[in-house]
């Protein structure tokens, strides 16, 4: 999940199934779409580095696999109802 990149159907080849069978079980057994998957992943990552480190904004949004800042913005604030700095200054104050 970390990989920008990784499509389901990526994610298929290499779990060696196809990608209609791996989005069915994500969305049945997790009532989740893919990407809202990956993405849950890939913040609860990015929530781990801005509590343990310094690190920009920029840096944690590229290591936890997101393109882009503007959509890890987006993504860290469907998730968690804060933007990704109100998140470090919550958790900071703790």
């Amino acid at each position: 999940y970390l990989e920008p990149d990784l499509s389901l159907q990526e994610l298929a080849r290499r779990m060696g199934t196809n990608q209609t069978y791996l989005s069915r079980a994500i969305n049945q057994g997790l009532g989740v779409s893919y990407s809202a998957f990956i993405n849950g992943l890939r913040v609860d990552y990015a929530k781990r580095l801005i509590a343990s480190t310094d690190r920009s904004m920029i840096e944690i949004a590229l290591e936890s696999g997101f393109g882009s800042k503007a959509s890890f913005n987006r993504a860290f604030k469907a998730y968690c109802d804060l933007s990704p700095t109100a998140y470090r200054d919550q958790v900071s104050l703790a």
